[in-house]
């Protein structure tokens, strides 16, 4: 899986070339909610340095693709950094998002200085959460211990269904642990049956992976690893 500065724009933001500006508002959403949730689903995963790298390429890519005229001049910049290759987009090599946005970039027309961006909503929605949070861990029922100790024995790889049932021996709802992560309730329902195709980009999805293993009292880095194993890259 590629590293977040090499991907391109509809990369980033987890969408088809062929997005629509809803899909690609909706994406922008998705990535702004999850950032707001006091970056619960994100804290043990990236430096304040990298959070912040990747709230400027949500933005920039945001900005690129949901204005029109931006847009095209991105797609033929990609294009020409891919040399016109006809093969599908998922079979070219990537070009680093940075250098591919640079020329749109400079073409776009000045924005007013009290103009404000989505990079600048992030940033004012975003509180900094302190470096003691951490994601508040399942009290285990006495008569639960057992069965989820029983259960745990026989598990080969954390993936969906795992996390389910571990969720269920916890005798935890959805509402319930979508209250404690701050993860919105369809995210987990999705993450649990694996549908991948309503999850946002990969990024998030770890994310989201993480702080659900954490709540559970499971090996976050581990279970993460393991799940995102499973996790198909776009396009594919």
């Amino acid at each position: 899986m590629k590293s977040l500065k090499f991907q391109d724009h509809y990369e980033v933001l987890g969408v088809p070339r062929n997005a629509s500006r809803e899909e690609i508002r909706s994406a922008f959403e998705i990535s702004r909610h999850t950032f707001q949730e006091n970056s619960l689903a994100t804290y043990s995963l990236f430096s304040d340095a990298e959070n912040q790298k990747i709230l400027e390429l949500i933005a920039k890519a945001y900005e690129t693709l949901y204005n029109p005229e931006t847009r095209r001049q991105y797609d033929a910049q990609l294009e020409a950094l891919a040399g016109g290759d006809p093969a599908p987009r998922e079979q070219r090599p990537a070009p680093q998002a940075e250098a591919a946005a640079r020329p749109v970039a400079e073409a776009r027309p000045a924005r007013a200085a009290a103009a404000v961006t989505p990079a600048m909503e992030i940033r004012a929605a975003v509180p900094k959460p302190p470096a003691a949070v951490k994601p508040p861990a399942v009290t285990q029922k006495p008569e639960n211990h057992a069965a989820v100790e029983e259960f745990l024995r026989s598990v080969s790889v954390f993936d969906g269904a795992t996390l389910k049932k571990l969720r269920q021996i916890h005798g935890i709802s959805l509402d319930e642990m979508a209250e404690r992560t701050k993860i919105r309730r369809a995210y987990l329902e999705y993450l649990e049956d694996e549908r991948f195709q309503f999850l946002p980009a990969a990024v998030y999805i770890k994310g989201f992976v993480s702080i659900v293993a954490s709540t559970l009292g499971l090996p976050a880095q581990r279970v993460a690893d393991e799940y995102m194993s499973r996790v198909p890259a776009k396009g594919s």
